[in-house]
């Protein structure tokens, strides 16, 4: 009997279509006029946003505290201890009027990937004269909505969660301005203009109209160290984007993942994916050992089920060794060449580090003339006014050498380029076609001569055995 008893308690235990503490909440909570509402445990980041409310609108007593995200912390001070962290709802029943929030512990602790943890839980509770479900519902669209609204002073920088599912807030940038993303004035103006285009209401209803999903997909493209990075984070800036950085080549990145990660993407958002030459070839060819497919990846960029004005950024150092279904129109409806610095930027980033001082062109005529055919990025022009941070502009003005001084010592210690197929131009395919070619031919000569030699030979010693008269064929 006892065994049994024993047996129905483990059952009870393990099996139940509560999930909160019944007889606690009957205390305060009229089940039969309250709708109820758990937020499921793989919705982590909704649960942080209700419990962090609660803890501020609640006369709460039992509380957890986490480090703040970066999110939460001034713009440019240093913290101190004290304020680096950020206090939530603990174990208990709380009101946030209409609501009632039950937070529990379920069941036994239990060994996990990341140690010892309990299954919590984390029920709502609601009026059902005063709304019910719905009120729930419009309350936790509220905080997802607050959490993601854009922050004049910065954008919200996001990673994929693969093991969660989740975007999680990885950051909080300050905005730069786009004027100071120092492209050639043609460029910038191509890109921001046909972004504006995009995001205009007009565009949206052409695209909804006439069954176009509404997204719009870029390539940048170019060597690195060229602006693409800044570029996005300038775009994200200028029109209030959030920005999501995708990691395609992560060994758990399948085509489940992607599609859940394009279908749960916060709203006003760039996806970013980095690097796209290094999933595939041009051939279609596997580079990594992720398991997301090149058809898995196209159908991520067609948008299948999303037409939400999504925006997606792809970049590559390396255009041609992109599969040209990957960038064909509809999947890049514009690509974009960020190449070597020009002396219009050189002049422009001038500018803007010495606003005051007139000899910007003459700056950009004395760095060129001493670059040759050296090519200059963006990135090491900067570098260059960085580290004449505390200099004149004079200073700046004539002391080129010193960056043409680092060009070089950089272009010395880098090692030569691999000959490989992968990562080659179609020129180096040729290349090494022909190679393959003579070499063949060098192989195959290698190996004829001798077996002519040797067959030469002995016709020769036939002839000289034979008895005369004897015909040798």
């Amino acid at each position: 009997a006892e065994g049994s008893s024993q047996a129905t308690a483990d059952s009870a235990r393990m099996y139940s279509t509560c999930m909160f503490d019944a007889e606690a909440v009957k205390k305060a909570v009229d089940l039969s006029a309250y709708a109820q509402c758990e937020i499921p445990a793989e919705e982590c980041k909704l649960r942080q946003l209700i419990l962090t409310r609660v803890g501020k609108e609640s006369q709460v007593r039992s509380f957890q505290v986490k480090l703040r995200d970066e999110e939460d912390e001034e713009e440019e001070d240093w913290q101190p201890a004290e304020r680096r962290t950020q206090v939530s709802a603990g174990l208990g029943l709380f009101d946030v009027e209409p609501f009632k929030v039950w937070y529990g512990a379920v069941g036994a602790p239990c060994g996990t990937d990341c140690g010892v943890d309990q299954l919590r839980s984390v029920v709502v509770f609601c009026p059902i004269a005063k709304g019910g479900l719905d009120a729930i519902r419009a309350w936790c669209e509220e905080l997802v909505e607050e959490a993601e609204k854009s922050d004049p002073r910065r954008f919200s920088i996001y990673r994929w969660h693969l093991r969660h599912r989740y975007w999680n807030l990885d950051s909080r940038a300050p905005v730069r301005p786009l004027e100071s993303i120092v492209l050639p004035a043609t460029t910038k103006a191509k890109i921001v203009d046909d972004l504006t285009e995009f995001l205009s209401p007009s565009t949206k209803a052409f695209y909804l109209r006439h069954g176009i999903p509404y997204r719009r997909s870029y390539l940048f493209y170019g060597s690195p160290g060229a602006g693409k990075s800044s570029t996005i984070v300038g775009l994200a800036s200028a029109f209030g984007r959030n920005v999501c950085y995708l990691q395609l080549c992560d060994e758990h990145m399948s085509d489940d993942a992607l599609r859940d990660a394009i279908h749960a993407v916060p709203s006003r958002s760039i996806v970013v994916l980095e690097d796209i030459d290094s999933l595939f070839d041009k051939h279609r060819t596997k580079k990594n050992n992720t398991p997301l497919t090149f058809s898995g990846l196209l159908n991520a960029l067609d948008g299948i089920g999303t037409a939400s004005g999504q925006l997606f950024v792809m970049t590559t150092n390396e255009r041609h060794n992109l599969d040209e279904a990957l960038v064909r129109h509809g999947r890049v409806d514009l690509s974009v060449e960020f190449a070597a610095a020009l002396p219009e930027q050189a002049t422009t980033m001038f500018r803007n580090f010495y606003p005051d001082s007139p000899d910007a062109h003459r700056f950009a005529t004395n760095l060129f003339d001493a670059l040759g055919q050296r090519p200059l990025s963006t990135a090491a022009l900067q570098a260059y006014f960085v580290a004449f941070r505390h200099r004149d502009a004079a200073a700046a003005r004539d002391g080129v050498a010193t960056l043409i001084a680092d060009l070089d010592e950089r272009a010395a210690s880098r090692p030569p380029p691999k000959r490989t197929n992968l990562g080659s131009n179609d020129d180096d395919e040729d290349c090494d076609e022909e190679e393959d070619v003579e070499a063949s031919d060098e192989a195959a000569t290698g190996i004829t001569l001798p077996l002519m030699a040797t067959a030469f030979f002995f016709i020769a010693l036939r002839r000289l055995l034979a008895p005369a008269g004897t015909s040798l064929y």
